[in-house]
């Protein structure tokens, strides 16, 4: 159910089903179970094919070495979703990506969150 008129189109609705998965309402810190506040810096591993995010305080306690497997996000989605409105993902196909958008930087091929976590 939308509340928007009939014949208008919502970037919603351009999203289709995902729209509501696309955002978490909050992450979860993968190592201490405490919630990632916004505004706070999340850190994602590049190389797990699950969704591991750890918060500061868990990133610096892990070996320096181990840190540069990890993206440092600023976790800054609030109370508004970003959208990269001219970038489609080329994995699921959803378009606008929308939250943090990975991208190549050699080839031209973008990813949503939710597909990078399955690569």
């Amino acid at each position: 159910m939308n509340s928007i008129r009939e014949g208008w189109l919502s970037l919603g609705n351009r999203l289709g089903p995902s729209f509501e998965k696309v955002v978490p309402d909050i992450f979860i810190c993968s190592q201490c179970k405490q919630p990632i506040t916004y505004g706070t810096k999340r850190y994602k591993s590049k190389i797990t094919s699950d969704a591991i995010n750890l918060c500061h305080t868990c990133f610096q306690s892990i070996p320096h070495i181990i840190q540069t497997n990890y993206f440092v996000l600023d976790n800054l989605i609030d109370d508004q979703v970003i959208f990269h409105d001219w970038f489609m993902c080329d994995e699921c196909e959803q378009y606008p990506i929308c939250g943090t958008r990975f991208s190549h930087r050699e080839q031209e091929y973008d990813l949503c969150e939710s597909m990078c976590i399955l690569l």
